[in-house]
């Protein structure tokens, strides 16, 4: 290919890039619209972890904070807990500006395992619509606007709540997961 199409060779990476972020999005738009795929349980500390690399390998110049308590906990639909908190740190990583700060915290007692993800970066615009989010909405280029309708499907099939509240300093998105979705390990 080198020799007929010589510059084919040195955007191999991009188009390569492309395709892998086309793939990405279309394994979210399934998310969206089909059947969820077989749900894997995981371990509380497998769950942050995940996150915390997820998270660092999108943005690795954001600021995260996590904390929260260090339990013997399994999620037993925790890779659908996973997809969706991950959609909320994605939105986070990108409206956190340049001097912005993402923290991820999360509290557990008798009834409710909750995850709080908030950022005080960029204020979300009042015309996105939260509750329930309305997919294909986002005023971002190269954005789908699907994230956060991922989130609110995957907590109505755990039969968590999602909340979204925004202010002039950030925004805040919330999952309580109900204690009958986890194991003490």
């Amino acid at each position: 290919v080198g020799e007929t199409h010589p510059r084919l060779v040195s955007r191999c990476a991009i188009i390569a890039n492309e395709l892998d972020n086309l793939r990405d999005f279309t394994d979210r738009m399934d998310l969206l619209f089909d059947a969820l795929p077989p749900s894997q349980p995981k371990s509380l500390f497998e769950l942050v972890t995940e996150l915390r690399v997820k998270f660092t390998n999108s943005f690795p110049f954001a600021n995260l904070s996590m904390s929260g308590p260090e339990l013997m906990l399994n999620i037993r639909r925790g890779s659908w807990l996973l997809a969706a908190l991950t959609e909320l740190l994605n939105n986070a990583g990108e409206a956190e500006g340049d001097n912005g700060h993402v923290t991820l915290d999360w509290s557990f007692d008798n009834h409710t395992l909750a995850f709080k993800i908030s950022n005080n970066g960029t204020p979300f615009p009042s015309h996105i619509h939260t509750s329930p989010p309305i997919p294909f909405t986002t005023d971002k280029s190269r954005h789908d606007g699907i994230g956060l309708a991922i989130a609110q499907r995957i907590a109505n099939e755990l039969n968590a709540s999602l909340s979204i509240t925004t202010s002039p300093d950030g925004v805040t998105a919330s999952i309580q997961l109900h204690t009958t979705e986890t194991d003490s390990a």
